[in-house]
């Protein structure tokens, strides 16, 4: 028991240190192929323990956004990592969570991170994003704050949906650029 409890607080200074320091935003354009890529690639496991699956839709079309792409994997992980956890409590067999994008008419795409977990009140979806919010025993409720944070600071926009899974589904609208867009000087958000 003693293990465990250093554990979580151990877990708890970690995420506490993250928010507290989440890096300053360097955009640049990335094409969106390749940053859904390499998460699926880096992190395409968090759903295979215990009987789960992480579906990620990579775009085949040629879509450029201007992200700073390890600041945009680490929102999708802490999203793809509550879904798996929301799901799994709520005895989802097996845990599915699908990553996809979709192109809206705004000069913009949409990432959605769907699970087939329990879904997410709607009088509750504006405070999931409040720092220390949380429905669980083991969280530190910064882990849906720092995403909100990151996309905030990408200039974009983020929601909560219901998911065709079921679940709840997380919705990041990124600015969408041009393929030719040229990145001399990143181009820098304070944090």
């Amino acid at each position: 028991i003693v293990e465990d409890e250093v554990e979580g607080l151990r877990r708890m200074v970690t995420t506490f240190s993250q928010f507290a320091k989440v890096p300053e935003v360097r955009t640049r354009p990335e094409p969106l192929a390749r940053v859904l890529g390499e998460f699926e690639r880096a992190y395409g496991h968090l759903g295979d323990d215990g009987g789960g699956q992480l579906e990620v839709q990579v775009p085949s079309a040629p879509l450029t956004v201007a992200v700073d792409r390890q600041l945009l994997k680490q929102a999708l992980v802490n999203l793809v990592e509550n879904a798996v956890l929301s799901a799994r409590e709520a005895g989802a067999d097996p845990v599915r969570v699908r990553v996809g994008v979709t192109v809206d008419g705004r000069a913009s795409v949409v990432v959605r991170v769907d699970d087939n977990g329990p879904g997410i009140d709607p009088e509750r979806r504006e405070r999931v994003f409040e720092p220390y919010e949380t429905s669980r025993k083991s969280g530190t409720g910064l882990g849906l704050a720092i995403v909100k944070k990151i996309v905030l600071d990408h200039g974009g926009e983020i929601w909560i949906e219901d998911s065709t899974l079921g679940g709840a589904c997380f919705a990041l609208r990124l600015r969408q650029v041009e393929a030719s867009a040229k990145a001399p000087a990143e181009t820098s958000t304070d944090a």
